[in-house]
């Protein structure tokens, strides 16, 4: 068994290093650096509308600011918190026309995300396609790309309002039980439950990001023990990441403006290296447990030949 695991590790790192992962982070947090502004200006656009209409969903956004200092760090909590600030005074201004402006501007991203997960997973590239062909696989990725920024915004969504209830649901069984908020066994028994709901969403997002961003063909019992490890690995980087941010947080300011820009860059390289370290561990654990079940399959054949014979 620990044979086992250490020839998956081996294997892992192996293909983490020929994909050159780090490359790919680093050309990541590039197309986030160009694509991050336009989807702060979409999601603060999209808040301002809200805000008119449901003025108590300012609570939300309060949340999601909580959440990312609780989560990642209070020098990005406060960095969005500044920009948000600054935008969404203006975001009544805003058209459908701009928005799907925005929308195309942040899905850059997204579409390196899917090139590097095609190189994880060793997709072959099309050949011999005829251009009509080319022009209809572009405006497939790109309504892909669409699609994966809403996905991840109603994703950020569902999280926060998760989140809320669970806040919500813990808080009034204490009451229930007349235990003070502030005591230890409150605090204790909150921070477990927050880590078990946020753990057990990061799995459910990893699998469906392993089942449905890859271009091939992954089944769910091949995948799920990669997004287990992959959401281990993220709650693991998201406290490193926190204390790398943190310590760092004087020396980005001494850029001004551009510190904040700095820190999410920062951010986004490390969080990818491990969501590629995560892929590459899921891609050679499910290859290793196919070929497993084709050596079975051929095993069994040759059993039932004999008998077949007879």
């Amino acid at each position: 068994m620990l044979k086992e695991a250490l020839a998956l590790a081996k294997e892992t790192w192996k293909e983490f290093q020929d994909d050159e992962a780090m490359q790919m982070s680093a050309a990541l947090s590039y197309y986030a650096l160009f694509s991050l502004l336009p989807l702060i200006l979409l999601i603060t656009a999209l808040l301002g509308f809200a805000l008119q209409v449901f003025p108590s969903l300012q609570s939300s956004q309060n949340a999601l600011l909580d959440a990312v200092k609780v989560n990642f760090s209070a020098g990005l909590a406060g960095t969005l918190e500044d920009i948000l600030a600054g935008v969404q005074q203006n975001a009544g201004a805003a058209t459908w026309v701009g928005l799907i402006t925005l929308l195309m501007g942040a899905s850059g991203v997204f579409q390196q995300l899917d090139a590097n997960f095609k190189t994880i997973w060793k997709v072959p590239k099309a050949t011999d396609l005829t251009r009509r062909q080319m022009i209809g696989q572009m405006i497939r990725k790109k309504i892909s790309s669409f699609l994966m920024v809403l996905a991840v915004g109603a994703l950020l969504i569902i999280s926060t309002a998760i989140t809320g209830v669970t806040q919500a649901l813990v808080s009034s069984t204490w009451g229930l039980l007349q235990v003070a908020q502030d005591s230890w066994l409150a605090t204790l028994g909150g921070g477990a439950v927050a880590a078990l709901v946020a753990f057990s969403l990061n799995v459910l997002i990893f699998l469906l990001v392993f089942k449905y961003l890859p271009d091939a063909k992954v089944h769910w019992r091949d995948i799920w023990p990669g997004a287990l490890i992959t959401a281990l690995l993220w709650e693991a980087a998201k406290r490193l990441l926190a204390l790398y941010i943190g310590n760092m947080a004087e020396k980005f300011s001494a850029y001004g403006a551009i510190g904040g820009v700095l820190i999410v860059v920062a951010w986004v390289y490390f969080s990818s290296l491990v969501l590629y370290l995560g892929a590459e561990f899921t891609y050679v654990s499910a290859r290793r447990r196919r070929q497993r079940r084709e050596e079975l399959a051929g095993q069994r054949a040759q059993q039932a030949a004999p008998q077949q014979g007879a």
